[in-house]
């Protein structure tokens, strides 16, 4: 399809509620080229999307700065629908690299907010001020030579004077840990140090892998933002410049008046004060997979019309996987949801289902229980041929340095558990086994959202996503059966050689296991059992790849571990949405909240012995 005659569409590389992200051929130019087009249910009955739309592709064309991504052109195809053509970037965004590597040391944050600033100060001289930096929007070039920053997504700019008669009175746009205390307030007080504050917040996170200002819900977060109190960041890290706590104390005043009156100013003081000490050690255990993991930007559409949601209450390092919701703040009752489009991630809301099996009890301890509670019997129950035998006994759990190339805190320390004999899926659950669950009543609708499968009739043996975790444990007990604690979950996987994967500890690759690579690798999720050697010592099938999987497991520390809980569950595996240097070992811990639906996770069930 040509969108204009210069610019020839070849594939799309993702989509979400907003509208499509597409790869595109920019035949003048001869060079590959990112095309956002709006969703055409939303063309025709949301000016003030269009509005925004138009307004992302003409503040950031006007920039010119190296740092902000590049707009070609924007306009309407001969059908009427709106597109911007942008510049294509490869490597990851602040956000994913924070998931990835924990934090940033002092020397990546000092490049980051370095450049960032640089491209507000841009921005500013010409009176945009962007309303919505956060990590997600800022992306870090691969470019071999060390970190390159392009700030994204200008769809909430404004003009410094100009009348805000695209927004409504009382409404406030952005994301609400990254929002100052007057943007909350009022959308008619913002001005340059709006950005400011979002940098000095998005400074403390690369730094700390924590956010300031935490809650568990958006109202939560705001009182916390409007309160101004948050814990210096040396009291997280020792070696710390001294200077630097005093730099966030200014950066994040409640009165804008206190800021720093400019980013060049802004980022003067915090190279000063970076200059100050020697400098600090490796940042914690949590090196990168590499220094980049390529990821083809999707630039995220400025508005969607989904309702808000409460964003999870974040009290560890940031390795957790990052819901792309921006969730609006309620003020004075009235909300608005933004949603993000990142090849990183897709997200999908189902039926808001109740809980109908109570959570197994949390394997913290070197023995694993059976069960905390009976589950109610089914005539679908396990068998030899759907499940695998796991023989009880002692196996170790957790990340060692002499079998393992990298280590997460959170992996360490490696213990010896104990489990009981049980039995596991053999294969991840189907989206026809979850059907059946649907129709005997048993089990809530999976969500219909982008890269879903519940709604497509043509996936029977592809393994069922988009459930959250209370209708992962709900078709469990469907079936007699209960999910794996994360101790289970990972001795099915590795057993007693205890690898970084189940076929070994050769690198993952597109013959071994779904995953996300070149051309001649699986576009999404692929048939359950597709991948011969991602096999288990167990003859458990894609435990490496395909989906994630939920597990029955809290958040928490290993026995003498140092990480903080979470109220959200553990999940393991890879998935079809990583690639090689970001793949997920069979070892590694992520940690999403319980209510959280997404494409690229699945679950399976064991049964006691």
């Amino acid at each position: 399809m040509m969108v204009t005659p210069h610019v020839r569409l070849v594939r799309e590389l993702g989509r979400g509620g907003m509208g499509s992200v597409w790869l595109a051929d920019h035949l003048t130019l001869g060079a590959p080229v990112a095309v956002k087009l709006i969703a055409a249910e939303l063309r025709g009955r949301q000016r003030e999307v269009l509005a925004r739309f138009q307004r992302e592709a003409s503040a950031a064309a006007r920039i010119a700065s190296p740092h902000v991504v590049r707009t070609f052109d924007q306009g309407f195809t001969s059908t009427g629908m709106p597109y911007i053509v942008m510049e294509l970037l490869v490597g990851e965004t602040l956000a994913a690299r924070i998931a990835r590597a924990g934090r940033l040391d002092l020397a990546e944050t000092r490049a980051v907010i370095t450049q960032v600033a640089s491209a507000l100060g841009d921005a500013h001289a010409l009176g945009i001020i962007h309303r919505d930096i956060k990590p997600e929007n800022v992306f870090l070039v691969e470019d071999g030579a060390g970190i390159f920053v392009k700030v994204l997504d200008f769809g909430i700019a404004k003009e410094r004077e100009a009348v805000l008669s695209l927004t409504a009175t009382g409404m406030v746009f952005g994301t609400p840990t990254y929002m100052s205390p007057e943007q909350l307030d009022s959308t008619r007080d913002v001005d340059e140090r709006t950005d400011l504050w979002a940098l000095g917040v998005l400074a403390y996170t690369a730094l700390t892998g924590r956010e300031p200002f935490a809650g568990s819900s958006t109202l939560e977060v705001s009182l916390a933002v409007m309160k101004g109190s948050f814990v210096p960041p040396s009291q997280y890290l020792p070696d710390l410049p001294g200077d630097l706590d005093a730099w966030f104390a200014r950066a994040l005043a409640l009165d804008k008046a206190a800021r720093f009156p400019s980013a060049e100013e802004m980022v003067d003081a915090f190279v000063a004060a970076c200059d100050e000490a020697k400098p600090p050690p490796s940042p914690n255990t949590l090196e990168p997979r590499s220094p980049l993991a390529k990821t083809v930007v999707l630039v995220p559409p400025a508005v969607d019309t989904t309702p808000p949601l409460a964003a999870p209450k974040i009290t560890q390092p940031l390795r957790s996987s990052r819901n792309p919701i921006a969730a609006l703040i309620v003020v004075a009752g009235l909300a608005l949801g933004a949603l993000g489009i990142t090849l990183t991630y897709w997200l999908a809301t189902p039926t808001a289902p109740e809980a109908t099996a109570e959570e197994p009890a949390d394997p913290r301890s070197a023995t694993t229980a059976s069960s905390t509670s009976p589950v109610p019997s089914s005539s679908a129950t396990a068998d030899d041929e759907t499940t695998v035998a796991v023989a009880g006994g002692s196996y170790w759990v957790g990340c060692r340095a002499d079998r393992h190339r990298v280590c997460f805190d959170d992996e360490k320390p490696a213990f010896e558990a104990r489990v009981k004999a049980f039995r596991i899926m053999r294969h991840e659950v189907t989206v026809a086994e979850y059907r059946a669950c649907v129709r005997a009543e048993a089990c809530p609708p999976a969500g219909r959202g982008p890269g879903c499968f519940a709604a497509r009739t043509d996936v029977d043996r592809y393994p069922i996503n988009c459930v959250d975790w209370r209708s992962a444990a709900a078709y469990c007990a469907f079936r007699g059966m209960r999910l794996p604690t994360e101790i289970e979950w990972e001795v099915a996987a590795l057993g007693e050689a205890h690898r970084d994967f189940p076929w070994g500890s050769d690198p993952p690759s597109c013959t071994r296991t779904v995953m996300r690579g070149d051309d001649e690798c699986a576009d999404g999720p692929q048939p359950v059992g597709s991948r011969s050697e991602d096999r288990s010592w167990v003859g458990a099938m894609d435990m490496g790849g395909n989906l994630r999987e939920w597990t029955a497991s809290d958040y928490a520390p290993y026995p003498g571990g140092h990480v903080d809980a979470s109220d959200g569950k553990v999940n393991r595996g890879g998935s079809f949405e990583m690639g090689a240097a970001q793949f997920d070992t069979s070892h590694t811990r992520r940690v999403d909240p319980p209510t959280l639906a997404r494409a690229d996770l699945g679950f399976r069930c064991v049964t006691i012995e």
